[in-house]
């Protein structure tokens, strides 16, 4: 009985954990920022979910490209490269592609927008959005479709 009220516990805070509903297995083990998603649209996250894997990487490359478009950075080179890169499935071009050195040739940008903005889920202060955009690169090219397009 005490091991029946506890398990119940465990899946009904798990299901607010994941807006209402218990996720699936899949997205349980997937990793990544699913659970900003999911606190914002829990049928998109299920929609994602249940999408093959070339839909997964479509999304995914949509996700980036309105990421960087939004953050202003649609016009410069670099970002144009990167996106085009993700579009014909190619690796993503340096500096952008390179995560050891990428902060620090961002940072040193003065060309570029640098804008704040609340996060979308509302925890925590403002954040760069332009810093977000290129997490969004990163995102984009994780092996597993699904985590690349619910990041």
């Amino acid at each position: 009985m005490e091991e029946t009220i506890v398990h119940e516990a465990e899946r009904r805070a798990e299901a607010g954990d994941w807006g209402g509903r218990a996720p699936s297995p899949k997205l349980r083990e997937v990793g990544g920022n699913k659970w900003g998603l999911s606190s914002l649209d829990r049928d998109l996250v299920d929609a994602v979910n249940s999408a093959d894997a070339a839909t997964q990487r479509v999304i995914a490359r949509w996700a980036v490209s309105y990421a960087v478009a939004r953050a202003e950075l649609h016009t410069f080179y670099t970002f144009a490269r990167a996106i085009r890169a993700l579009r014909v499935g190619e690796e993503i071009p340096v500096p952008l592609g390179d995560r050891a050195e990428v902060w620090e040739w961002f940072f040193a940008q003065r060309n570029l927008p640098h804008t704040f903005v609340r996060p979308l889920h509302g925890s925590g202060g403002e954040v760069l959005q332009q810093a977000m955009a290129v997490i969004a690169l990163f995102a984009a090219v994780q092996k597993d479709p699904l985590r690349a397009s619910s990041n």
